[in-house]
């Protein structure tokens, strides 16, 4: 079976609303493993139709329809230069996988194969202190010189800081959106998703193309943000951040979570710090994590220590960071 048969199958079990998402994966195991998808022409609406029928109990309109949609998403992401990658396919994240409900299609912009690479997500609130900014780029920085890939929400804020550190460091950051790839939200933040595929990166998302970055998609995004990552590290996030949500998640999918102290002196904080006091691992500085994990054999993060300093100076200078009368940084509000 050609890939793009296998795409169009793929986008219509996705856009099937009756289904439920773990439900779809089974669907779609059971029909590659009873099916010979190889003897069938899966670019013919009427094969995709007998598929359709043989699996599920759907009136014929809602087939067609479906069918017609699975085209349409194809063609639209071919004329945007948006990749489709269908959970049978090679380049699905392997961690990914492993989740309680992954998503049978992701969007994909920018570099498919960094999705393989080891990774770890850096989130938080989009109220930040400044302290909290700072340690946010600071994590990124030092996990991406140490070849970990950066995962986090391109909202403003922590997840802002957090893709910037790691491109700062020449490293590799992947963005989990919640909406199709074609509407970079925020807008203030359209130069970051660009400078992270300029750099080797990647956008992802569930939804497709011309899909409103609509609230409820949020929390469903941060399931995808744990689950492409082996751990979450959490910087700052008050009692009802979304960062929370992935926090969750992670512990749901039996990744490892992280506090970074910076995130909780103030009330920004108790979000995290809720979560220290429920068990998850506390640290100081993002070395702790190399030391956790046995990779950061080349210190690297004392030899770029000078690097670093220069680089986030030059980022304060550029976002407009101020210091108050205490010696605490904060950011400048600023409006796309």
């Amino acid at each position: 079976m050609g890939m793009e048969g296998i795409k169009l199958l793929s986008l219509f079990i996705s856009n099937l609303k009756a289904i439920g998402k773990s439900q779809k994966i089974k669907t779609l195991k059971l029909i590659s493993k009873t099916v010979d998808l190889k003897s069938i022409n899966l670019d013919c609406h009427s094969d995709i139709a007998s598929i359709a029928n043989h699996f599920f109990a759907l009136d014929k309109k809602i087939i067609d329809d479906n069918i017609a949609k699975a085209f349409s998403i194809l063609e639209n992401c071919s004329r945007k230069n948006i990749e489709i990658i269908t959970f049978l396919d090679n380049k699905y994240p392997s961690l990914l996988k492993e989740i309680y409900d992954p998503p049978v299609v992701l969007y994909l912009k920018g570099s498919a194969e960094k999705l393989a690479l080891p990774s770890i997500s850096v989130v938080g609130t989009r109220s930040a202190t400044g302290k909290a900014l700072r340690a946010a780029f600071e994590t990124a920085f030092y996990l991406s010189l140490n070849n970990i890939a950066v995962i986090s929400g391109l909202a403003i804020g922590i997840d802002n800081e957090a893709h910037k550190g790691s491109i700062c460091a020449g490293g590799t950051t992947v963005a989990v959106m919640g909406c199709g790839l074609d509407k970079i939200y925020p807008v203030s933040n359209r130069k970051t998703a660009l400078e992270i595929i300029e750099s080797g990166g990647a956008l992802v998302s569930e939804y497709q193309p011309e899909v409103q970055p609509l609230k409820y998609h949020f929390p469903e995004r941060n399931r995808i943000i744990s689950g492409l990552s082996s751990a979450s590290i959490i910087i700052q996030a008050p009692k009802k951040s979304g960062a929370l949500i992935t926090a969750d998640y992670a512990l749901e999918h039996g990744r490892d979570v992280f506090v970074h102290e910076a995130g909780l002196s103030s009330p920004f904080g108790d979000g995290g710090m809720s979560l220290v006091c429920d068990g998850a691992l506390l640290i100081s500085g993002p070395h702790e994590i190399g030391k956790y994990y046995g990779f950061d054999f080349s210190d690297s993060y004392i030899n770029n220590k000078l690097f670093y300093d220069n680089a986030k100076n030059i980022e304060d200078e550029i976002n407009g960071y101020v210091v108050n009368y205490k010696g605490v940084f904060y950011r400048r509000a600023k409006y796309a």
